[in-house]
C-alpha cells in the first residue's frame, strides 16, 4: 500500500541512495584527514606568511565541509525514512522524514565532535 496522492519510484529513489552513499564515502574519509592535511599544509609551508594564510583557510573551510557533510548526511537519512514511510503508507511520517532531510545541521555541535 502506499499513500494516495503520492507516486514515488521506490526502487529508483533506492538506487539513487544507494549511489549517493556510495560516492560520499570518499567524502566522509576526507572530513577524516582535512584537520590533519592542514596541520601538515601548514607546518611544511616554510612560511610565516604562507601558514597564516593556510591556517586562515582551513578554519573558514572547516565549518562551510562539515555542514556539508552534515547536511549531505542528513538527506540520505531522510530521504530513505521519507520512502520506508511511504511504502507503510503513514504520510505524517513521510512529510516528517522529508523535512528533517532538509534542516540544517548543528554546526556548532557538529564542530565539537
Amino acid at each position: 500500500m502506499t499513500i494516495n496522492g503520492w507516486d514515488l519510484d521506490v526502487p529508483g529513489v533506492q538506487g539513487v541512495l544507494r549511489r549517493t552513499a556510495t560516492d560520499y564515502e570518499p567524502i566522509a574519509e576526507t572530513m577524516k584527514s582535512f584537520p590533519d592535511t592542514c596541520e601538515n599544509a601548514i607546518m611544511f609551508s616554510g612560511s610565516d606568511l604562507v601558514g597564516k594564510a593556510l591556517s586562515d583557510f582551513a578554519q573558514h573551510e572547516a565549518k562551510a565541509l562539515v555542514t556539508l557533510y552534515a547536511r549531505v548526511a542528513n538527506c540520505i537519512t531522510g530521504a530513505s525514512k521519507a520512502t520506508n514511510a511511504y511504502l507503510a503508507a503513514d504520510r505524517a511520517m513521510a512529510e516528517t522524514a522529508m523535512r528533517s532531510a532538509s534542516a540544517a545541521p548543528d554546526i556548532k555541535r557538529l564542530l565539537k565532535q
